[in-house]
């Protein structure tokens, strides 16, 4: 037995109501798309960029899928996305340093050498993160932070640096002391 199903119609004017889409939005929007390369830039990685945009666009903001969809059909959004990624790269490599020279949590010898001696769990603890984010930029930019075994099997498949203007340094008057 089938029944006739009628479309939904609102009470108040008595015409049929759009059907809300279910899920995220999959339609491109440069706006958005500039976002998540600005947010990627600054070293957000893309599941934290799209968290951010949910609170500040909880209608607007893509899924990752929607994403790398976006990435892989639009030419422009492409560039700047794999650019943004690269930001990411040197975000983390710059990153890597900051952790590599960070002594705060090493604990002051007082045996009149003025020496430390490093809290070994920290320590461990820098040293997987390095490895994670090493492994990372390897991954985004082999050609710049990967291995050089895997660059020289590569071959010829490995990338040059985009062209970069680069602004020359004033010359000082006088040697800094």
């Amino acid at each position: 037995m089938a029944k006739n199903k009628k479309a939904k119609t609102s009470k108040a004017t008595q015409e049929p109501t759009e059907k809300k889409g279910r899920g995220r939005p999959s339609k491109f929007d440069e706006e958005i798309a500039s976002l998540i390369c600005d947010l990627l830039w600054n070293g957000n990685s893309l599941a934290k960029a799209l968290k951010e945009l949910k609170e500040a666009y909880p209608d607007k903001c893509p899924s990752r899928d929607t994403v790398r969809r976006w990435a892989r059909d639009n030419e422009d959004f492409k560039k700047d996305y794999e650019f943004a990624r690269l930001g990411l790269a040197d975000h983390y490599f710059d990153r890597i340093i900051e952790i590599a020279e960070d002594r705060s949590r090493d604990t002051p010898l007082f045996d009149g050498k003025g020496g430390y001696r490093p809290d070994l769990t920290a320590v461990n603890r820098d040293r997987l993160q390095i490895d994670a984010l090493k492994w990372v930029c390897g991954r985004i930019a082999p050609w710049l932070y990967g291995d050089k075994a895997e660059a020289e099997k590569e071959g010829d498949k490995t990338r040059e640096l985009p062209e970069t203007k680069i602004v020359a340094q004033p010359k000082l008057k006088e040697p800094l002391k």
